[in-house]
């Protein structure tokens, strides 16, 4: 993605975000680029709801004292932890 984005092929990177964000939708990096293809292509509204995505995600890594910590989110991992529940 970064590198399409690089490239300013705003079309191929929304595609690629959209479809990944399908799977994973609580990815923060592919709602930047996602946002970013939005407004770039002139879809400011839709930009807005990954904006508000990337908010909310950011907001939730903040303690109830308000204290911030760092969350390392390994996909792969978290998806093997989930196909052992079932």
């Amino acid at each position: 993605m970064r590198e399409l984005a690089s490239q300013e092929n705003w079309g191929e990177t929304l595609d690629i975000g959209l479809d990944w964000l399908n799977d994973c939708p609580i990815d923060l990096r592919v709602h930047s680029y996602t946002a970013l293809s939005y407004m770039r292509s002139g879809q400011e509204a839709e930009a807005e709801v990954h904006k508000q995505w990337i908010n909310g995600l950011m907001d939730s890594i903040e303690t109830e004292q308000g204290e911030e910590f760092t969350i390392y989110f390994n996909p792969a991992a978290h998806f093997a932890r989930l196909g052992n529940l079932f």
